[in-house]
């Protein structure tokens, strides 16, 4: 066979280092000497590869934790507080302080929350000692590792300039607004590195028309750091006008009676006032506490047959702290397995039913008094149990229907 000018015979092999053009291209042909496979050979590249799947977990964790990151979850606040209680820190000024003591009794019997309150008169951003001055903070934050953090600021905001050097900046300029949202943004950025929960407390309407415009101002640019931050802005405004979505002293507490919630100075809030705008707080705070709850439960729940005998033994328990349940006298459903046990408490915003069911879960709902006629006048005319929304939404059964009505399938009524 004769390849370009060379002359190759089948069976022959040309001697190492021998030319043979191809063309314009010269080829030097290169001895491959026989490979000598050991028999360890693939049991140690096995070995190798085990050991790299093995360890690609843990460098992995290594590194997300090398830049700060920790266990993802997906409710807002996290499912594992330091020794199962809550810290909760107030920043604000005197509203913040206000709204200090309004949660306080709206918490005072949840031994899961712990409230440390840090709210001071006069505080806010705008001053030279304001909340997120480093030297003030940080140590704050090392000092107290809080889970959940409450901020209530611009009362004073809204009235006091910023000072830069010997310059005033008045409120709303440009200039006063570069300062102000960069001081935000600094508070901000320490915190969500900390993995808090941070919850803003939009600022309620105000009786003076001016202070009142600033009031909307500030809450714009709260409510913007707060989607850009991905963090809870909560708006409290509308709960403290009268029909007209004007300025009221007077409006109705958490009972629905109408009091005094605003101060003789148009700004600050009476004992119930407080009480009433941390209701906005502590609805936001407990549903994103059951959420966490229910996330934390989810890895530790067990199989099928574990939580089987795991609900059988939490029956038992509490069947046995019923009265007469040992003496096998008559029980109410909630000795029924899956059955509840409700409580109620009327509320401004409607009669809040609180179920405890026997799987170990606490149900809630809220309803409201226009449509029910046994709450008429703001008086309860029937038992909590012989309501109609009890009856179907907690008892599940059937109301008889109205003769004439779409759903009366009388023999009367089909001719």
């Amino acid at each position: 066979m004769k390849i370009g000018d060379f002359n190759f015979v089948p069976g022959d092999r040309p001697a190492p280092g021998t030319p043979i053009p191809i063309g314009s291209v010269q080829a030097v042909p290169v001895p491959i000497a026989p490979v000598q496979v050991s028999p360890w050979t693939g049991s140690a590249f096995m070995l190798t590869l085990i050991c790299a799947v093995m360890l690609f977990p843990i460098t992995f964790i290594t590194r997300a934790a090398a830049q700060g990151n920790s266990l993802q979850y997906s409710s807002y606040v996290t499912p594992f507080p330091e020794r199962g209680t809550y810290r909760v820190l107030i920043l604000g000024d005197s509203i913040g302080e206000g709204l200090s003591n309004g949660l306080t009794k709206a918490f005072q019997n949840d031994r899961s929350l712990q409230l440390i309150n840090r709210a001071r008169w006069g505080k806010g951003f705008s001053r030279r000692k304001h909340i997120g001055r480093a030297r003030e903070f940080e140590p704050l934050l090392a000092a107290i590792k809080p889970d959940i953090v409450l901020i209530s600021v611009g009362a004073k905001d809204a009235i006091a300039p910023i000072l830069e050097g010997n310059k005033k900046h008045r409120f709303g300029s440009d200039r006063w607004k570069q300062i102000y949202t960069r001081r935000l943004d600094n508070i901000l950025r320490r915190l969500k590195k900390q993995k808090t929960a941070i919850y803003w407390i939009g600022l309620p309407i105000m009786r003076d028309p001016v202070f009142n415009e600033n009031m909307n101002t500030l809450n714009e640019l709260f409510r913007e750091k707060a989607h850009l931050n991905n963090i809870k802005f909560i708006d409290t405004w509308n709960g403290f006008v009268d029909q007209y979505g004007n300025f009221s002293p007077y409006g109705p507490d958490l009972d629905g009676r109408v009091l005094r919630l605003r101060d003789k100075d148009g700004i600050r809030f009476t004992g119930s006032g407080y009480r009433k705008l941390a209701h906005y707080v502590e609805r936001e705070i407990r549903r994103d506490l059951i959420a966490a709850r229910s996330e934390r439960n989810v890895p530790l729940a067990g199989d099928a047959s574990e939580q089987r005998e795991i609900n059988q033994k939490k029956s038992i328990s509490k069947q046995a702290k019923i009265p007469g349940a040992k003496n096998g006298g008559s029980q109410s459903g909630a000795t029924r397995k899956g059955a509840s046990r409700a409580t109620s408490s009327a509320t401004a915003f409607g009669e809040v039913i609180a179920s405890d069911r026997a799987s170990g879960l606490t149900l809630l709902s809220s309803i409201t008094r226009t449509n029910d006629p046994s709450l008429s006048g703001g008086r309860h005319t029937l038992p909590l149990t012989l309501r109609p929304y009890y009856r179907v939404l907690v008892k599940g059964e059937t109301l008889a229907s109205k003769p004439g009505r779409s759903d009366d399938f009388s023999a009367n009524k089909i001719n």
